[in-house]
C-alpha cells in the first residue's frame, strides 16, 4: 500500500509537467505527506485543473467523515466492485502528484523505511479516485485515494503492494472520464517498471508510522 509520500517540487514546475494552470486551494510542499492531509491532485473538468483534496476518500453517501481514515488506498483488483470506489472509478478519476513515496520492510526485527522515486528524479502521478462529501454543516469536502497494485520486482523485496504510477500517456487516459471500459482502465493499473525506479533507506520521524499504516490496509 502507500501510506506516506513526498511532494516538494515547485508548483510552477508541476503545472508545466502536468499541464494545469488553475489551482483550487493552497499548495504546500512536504517531504512527509500523511493520510488526512490535503494533497495536490489533478482532475479534468473540460481542461486540467489542480485541486487540493483531503487524503482518505469519503464516498458521497457516507454518514460521517470517519469513513475516510481507512480509505487512503484502493486495490486495483477490486476497484470496480467495492461500493466505496465503484462510482469514482468510472466517473471521478484523478492524478495524485508525488516526488517519491515511502514503504517499510522488516530488517533485523525493525521496521525500516525506504524512499522510492523515479531514477530520473522527476515528479510523477499516482492513479487516484476522488469524491465530494457534504458535511452536516453544509461544507463540501473533496477527498481522494491512491490506487495500489501488485508489486514489481524491486518493490516485492520491500512490500506486498505498491501504488499505481502512471506514465504520461496513461495519465491522459486515466483523466478522460469518457473512457469507462473496465478492461482498458485496468490495463493501466499495473506495476511500474522496476528499472525506472530507485529505492533508498530513509529517515522518518515517527517510528510508529509502519504500524499505523498496516492497520489502515483494510481495502
Amino acid at each position: 500500500m502507500c501510506g506516506r509520500f513526498a511532494l516538494y517540487s515547485d508548483i510552477k514546475v508541476l503545472g508545466s509537467r502536468f499541464k494545469f494552470s488553475d489551482l483550487t486551494g493552497v499548495y504546500k510542499s512536504s517531504r512527509n505527506v500523511s493520510p488526512t492531509e490535503r494533497i495536490l491532485t489533478v482532475v479534468d473538468h473540460g481542461g486540467r485543473q489542480a485541486m487540493m483534496m483531503k487524503w482518505g476518500l469519503i464516498p458521497s453517501w457516507a454518514k460521517d467523515s470517519k469513513f475516510g481514515a481507512r480509505m487512503i488506498n484502493a486495490r486495483a483488483e477490486t476497484i470496480d466492485l467495492k461500493p466505496a470506489f465503484r462510482e469514482s472509478f468510472h466517473r471521478k478519476r484523478c492524478l495524485i502528484l508525488a516526488d517519491g513515496f515511502f514503504e517499510w520492510t522488516r530488517i533485523n526485527g525493525k521496521n525500516t523505511p525506504y524512499f522510492i522515486q523515479l531514477k530520473s528524479g522527476l515528479s510523477f502521478a499516482f492513479a487516484g479516485l476522488w469524491d465530494t462529501w457534504s458535511a452536516p454543516d453544509g461544507e463540501q469536502i473533496d477527498t481522494c485515494t491512491i490506487v495500489t497494485c501488485e508489486p514489481n520486482e524491486l518493490m516485492a523485496s520491500i512490500h506486498l503492494r505498491m501504488p499505481v504510477i502512471l506514465n504520461e500517456a496513461g495519465e491522459t487516459l486515466w483523466l478522460n472520464t469518457k473512457s469507462q471500459g473496465t478492461r482498458l482502465l485496468k490495463g493501466l493499473m499495473v506495476p511500474y517498471p522496476s528499472d525506472q525506479l530507485y529505492a533508498s533507506k530513509a529517515l522518518i520521524a515517527d517510528s510508529n508510522v509502519a504500524k499505523q499504516i498496516d492497520m489502515l490496509d483494510l481495502v
